[in-house]
């Protein structure tokens, strides 16, 4: 019999992991209307640049940041479940808390500055969490980060804890 806090910690478990899918389709989807901005502008000639111009970055980078931190509370909630649940690879995992942290704290980008400091002496002065590889495909590769982040093994491995959670609460 499993008690309540742990069918309450099960629960949220899950819709993390769902709202980290989610977020996962929001940043596919604002990264190809981030690119087709982009595209337009170089295509364009001549143009006036405008704050409204930024505002397709600004909502994909939010979308990142919002994934990101979906994959933290889906890690925090995984180990207050304990033991015999699943848990996200450490790898993956490490690299989302890490990107979470530093696009939270970019007013830290300053070389000596907490984070930031620790990242780049890690992977180089010129380390940047906002770095990004594309991949066309179904579904695209995206790529975050220095050491970079794979959206798709993310997606994966949340996919695969999300069924394992499942399960767990099939049998309760």
């Amino acid at each position: 019999m499993v008690d309540a806090d742990s069918q309450h910690l099960l629960w949220t478990a899950l819709r993390w992991a769902a709202a980290a899918l989610h977020q996962i389709e929001r940043v596919r989807d604002s990264w190809e209307q981030f690119q087709a901005v982009r595209k337009r502008w170089l295509n364009g000639g001549t143009i006036r640049v405008t704050p409204e111009m930024e505002r397709p970055s600004a909502i994909f980078w939010s979308d990142m940041q919002f994934l990101m931190i979906a994959v933290k509370h889906l890690d925090f909630t995984l180990e207050k479940l304990g033991r015999g649940t699943p848990r996200l690879n450490r790898t993956l995992k490490d690299k989302a808390v890490e990107l979470r942290q530093l696009l939270e704290h970019w007013w830290e980008a300053e070389p000596a500055r907490k984070h930031w400091k620790k990242y780049r002496d890690r992977l180089g002065e010129h380390a940047m969490p906002t770095q990004v590889a594309y991949e066309p495909g179904d579904p695209p590769e995206l790529r975050f980060g220095t050491d970079p982040l794979s959206i798709l093994e993310l997606e994966a491995d949340i996919r695969r804890v999300e069924g394992e959670l499942i399960e767990i609460e099939a049998r309760t």
